[in-house]
């Protein structure tokens, strides 16, 4: 109606006042004459993360070495390092937040959210309570919470959340490519050293360890009734490594002051 009575008088040219004009379908309002007025923007959409490109190798000094699980591509040893693993489990309970207790098995685990926060927000893990999931995980806790929270290396592993999958290729299955620390008769454990946060993880390993301190070492493991059993383990001969004490978990507490490395 306004736009009929404007063209009828446009020779009169009379003074039309600011109307409002309401969209049935997308419920917006808008005004007719002030052009200067913007409308509303809409939110931005974050843009969903974007898969790096990846194969299931390394090449190293000629040789082609398989891995369990697809490395990003063009990755070289020792800047890559990795404890990664695969399960299908039940989610007991989560907070908001993602910690809670996952069931593998038979057995329970403590279990924290390790997600992109994109896929944390649009599936959170309280969504999954009660209901069976696959995932990829990491078995890894930095040497800082083994003294905090007083760990001792038969204690079960905790469960870090990193993606959902559609398959479990085998149940419980575990990669680590890193280095060997500290060694016993029954169990042993393997640092992987993060580049980008600049941490130091350990996994315990249960089993004959062939190798020596500082090897670098890919080992194949299971998860197994709160424990990592070893089932292979190969050395990277020629990996260039920083020299780094071992680990001992046995040793007195650090005087104050920097640290050592």
């Amino acid at each position: 109606m306004v736009e009929k009575n404007i063209k009828s008088t446009s020779e009169e040219k009379p003074t039309v006042p600011d109307v409002e004009v309401k969209d049935n379908k997308t419920n917006e309002t808008s005004e007719i004459k002030d052009d200067n007025k913007k409308l509303p923007k809409k939110p931005s959409v974050k843009k969903m993360p974007q898969r790096t490109p990846s194969e299931c190798f390394i090449m190293h000094e000629g040789e082609k070495i398989e891995l369990s699980f697809p490395a990003p591509r063009g990755s070289i040893f020792p800047d890559f390092q990795r404890a990664v693993g695969m399960a299908e489990g039940n989610v007991v309970e989560s907070s908001p937040k993602g910690k809670g207790i996952i069931e593998i098995d038979g057995f329970r685990y403590d279990m924290k959210e390790n997600r992109n926060p994109i896929w944390q927000k649009r599936y959170p893990l309280t969504g999954f309570v009660g209901k069976p999931i696959k995932f990829t995980f990491y078995p890894t806790i930095t040497l800082k919470g083994v003294k905090i929270l007083k760990l001792e290396p038969e204690d079960p592993p905790f469960i870090k959340i990193a993606n959902l999958r559609k398959d479990v290729a085998k149940q419980g299955m575990l990669e680590l490519i890193g280095t060997i620390g500290y060694i016993t008769k029954e169990w042993f454990t393997v640092s992987v050293r993060s580049k980008t946060q600049k941490k130091e993880y350990i996994t315990y390993v249960f089993g004959k360890c062939t190798a020596k301190p500082k090897d670098f070492v890919i080992v194949n493991a299971v998860l197994k009734e709160g424990l990592v059993e070893l089932e292979t383990l190969r050395v990277v001969k020629n990996v260039k490594m920083p020299e780094r004490p071992p680990y001992n978990p046995n040793r007195a507490p650090r005087p104050s002051g920097p640290p050592r490395y």
